[in-house]
């Protein structure tokens, strides 16, 4: 999963994670979200890997991680 608030970031990962499916000849599910609030409300089952930016307006993703830790 990627959490990133803004537009031009959430793009350019998604961008190279899709060429690296591509490169590596691999397949997996990349989910988008806005910030730490909603991947919290809305979290994933399966995760394996999580993108995450560290300065976020709703919930930062430091905080964030931590509530994923528990």
């Amino acid at each position: 999963a990627v959490v990133e608030d803004a537009a031009f970031d959430q793009k350019l990962l998604l961008e190279y994670l899709q060429h690296y499916q591509e490169k590596e000849k691999v397949s997996f599910q990349i989910d988008i979200f806005e910030d730490g609030a909603e991947l919290i409300s809305d979290y994933p089952k399966g995760l394996d890997i999580l993108l995450a930016d560290i300065a976020m307006e709703r919930l930062d993703g430091m905080k964030m991680a931590r509530l994923v830790r528990r």
